[in-house]
């Protein structure tokens, strides 16, 4: 473990917040009711046809099992875009509306995210504090796994060193 100096641990005492991006929200959101648009608009179609009756119902099925899905995976993320999804600090970590997890009881925490041909379809934060694991979405943040665990391995050794 390196030693940091006192200048870094004297900017380690603010914590680094690590917000939900607005970017990355809209776009999930206008890809999926574009797709649930696409669906709802050929049910509506195949419904004006005759004898497409079955046909329509499973496209509208579709679509409305995909607006569900976008109000389900985003909607707490938009409610929470003017706050920190994550503060990170000397004391440890604090996700949204949850108290701090000190540095001294985790376990594991590790960013796991998964892509098809470079751009990122879910990542997720796996935390274990005591048992058992969690898992934190963390697909709209303002970062990515690389910059978050730089920033918890720096606030870590600040913790063990101050």
């Amino acid at each position: 473990m390196a030693l940091l100096s006192q200048s870094a641990l004297e900017q380690l005492n603010k914590p680094h917040h690590i917000y939900y991006s607005k970017l990355k929200l809209i776009f999930f959101t206008a890809l999926i009711g574009v797709f649930a648009a696409i669906f709802l608009l050929g049910g509506l179609m195949t419904s004006l046809k005759k004898g497409g009756g079955g046909s329509a119902v499973m496209f509208m099925g579709l679509g409305v099992v995909l607006l569900v899905m976008m109000i389900v995976r985003t909607l707490p993320s938009w409610r929470g875009l003017g706050e920190p999804a994550v503060t990170i600090s000397i004391e440890g970590l604090r996700f949204r509306g949850e108290t701090v997890i000190p540095w001294s009881s985790i376990e594991e925490n590790d960013w796991h995210s998964q892509g098809i041909m470079g751009v990122t379809s879910a990542a997720n934060i796996l935390l274990r504090a005591g048992r058992p694991k969690r898992k934190i979405q963390a697909l709209f943040f303002k970062c990515d796994g690389e910059e978050y665990l730089h920033y918890c391995n720096l606030y870590e050794a600040a913790s063990r060193q101050g």
